[in-house]
């Protein structure tokens, strides 16, 4: 039977300074849900994999 899980369930992981996610793996992917304190700079960094970003508030430059 699967189980129901709401974000809220998920403790939040802080990847870099500025930067937490929670995550939702499957099998096939990830779902990563983020939350980023205003004017933080990211990291340049790289995925060896496809990625794709939704912004549910605020921008990203």
């Amino acid at each position: 039977m699967a189980t129901k899980t709401t974000l809220a369930d998920i403790e939040p992981r802080e990847m870099v300074p500025g930067y937490s996610a929670r995550f939702i793996h499957t099998e096939h992917t990830t779902h990563a849900y983020w939350e980023i304190d205003p004017h933080k700079p990211l990291p340049e960094h790289s995925h060896p994999h496809e990625q794709t970003v939704n912004v549910l508030a605020g921008t990203i430059e």
